[in-house]
């Protein structure tokens, strides 16, 4: 649940409440929604860096 500079940020705009991004590597990235209570996260998309950000349905 700590962010690390340069490699985890939180997702900008109403469609990505909550989520944040992890970069796996120049190309792949880690798409979630941590829950700080149970310390647990929800990750909805994991792979190559997409042109935009998925949303959680």
């Amino acid at each position: 649940m700590t962010r690390k500079p340069g490699r985890v940020f939180p997702l900008k705009g109403k469609r990505y409440k909550g989520a944040w991004e992890y970069e796996v590597t120049k190309g792949d990235r880690v798409f979630y929604v941590p829950d700080a209570q149970q310390q647990k996260v929800v990750v909805y998309y994991a792979g190559e860096h997409p042109k935009n950000a998925p949303v959680l349905e």
